[in-house]
């Protein structure tokens, strides 16, 4: 039987986004309000209010591959790290 797509998670990156904006994910990285992240996207040109973060960091929001690149880039972690999950993130 084929998965129902529609009722998976539309990105995998939305829960790391999360633990890293909210400093679980580690000591190094200060916690981050998601309009402080709102504006910090906004500043480099990705048009995603705090609305949209939460959408995404819910798993309810696609992400570009360009703005998957902004949002390492301001959490100030590669890339993969934005990838990486275990199995409950499936």
């Amino acid at each position: 039987m084929k998965e129902d797509l529609y009722h998976r998670e539309k990105n995998v990156c939305g829960k790391q986004i999360h633990l890293i904006r909210t400093g679980q994910y580690d000591e190094e990285h200060k916690k981050m309000t998601q309009d402080a992240l709102a504006e910090a996207l906004q500043a480099a040109g990705i048009n995603i209010d705090r609305t949209a973060i939460s959408r995404i960091e819910s798993g309810e929001r696609f992400l570009r591959d360009t703005e998957i690149l902004v949002f390492a880039k301001i959490l100030d972690v590669p890339i993969n790290v934005l990838f990486s999950f275990d199995d409950d993130n499936k």
